[in-house]
């Protein structure tokens, strides 16, 4: 089914609060980045985030989805925690901080 560029464009705006919130297009949906960081993905229509347990504490009702074919199971973000900024800027800097930072490359 794939996310338009207009439902993409609706979900970052409401997570603008959070940061410098960008949605770039990956295989007819998008990756979702925050600050430069990916955090996640919008897969039809719908927000999913990279699992942590600080995401995970803080979301009203934390739920896991498979956001596309072969994918980790992500947490799924409902409309309540969706449609409140201060709510979700704090969900989004909770993942950010504590997902594994990538190794440098090594020369």
């Amino acid at each position: 089914m794939g996310t338009t560029k207009e439902q993409a464009a609706a979900i970052v705006a409401k997570l603008t609060p959070a940061g410098e919130v960008v949605a770039r297009p990956m295989f007819g949906d998008y990756g979702i980045y925050l600050d430069g960081v990916i955090f996640g993905v919008i897969c039809d229509g719908q927000l999913f985030i990279k699992p942590t347990d600080a995401a995970r504490a803080v979301l009203r009702n934390p739920a896991e989805g498979i956001p596309y074919h072969n994918a980790r199971p992500h947490l799924r973000i409902e409309p309540e925690d969706l449609d409140d900024p201060g709510h979700m800027a704090r969900i989004l800097s909770l993942t950010v901080a504590n997902l594994p930072k990538k190794a440098g490359k090594k020369r």
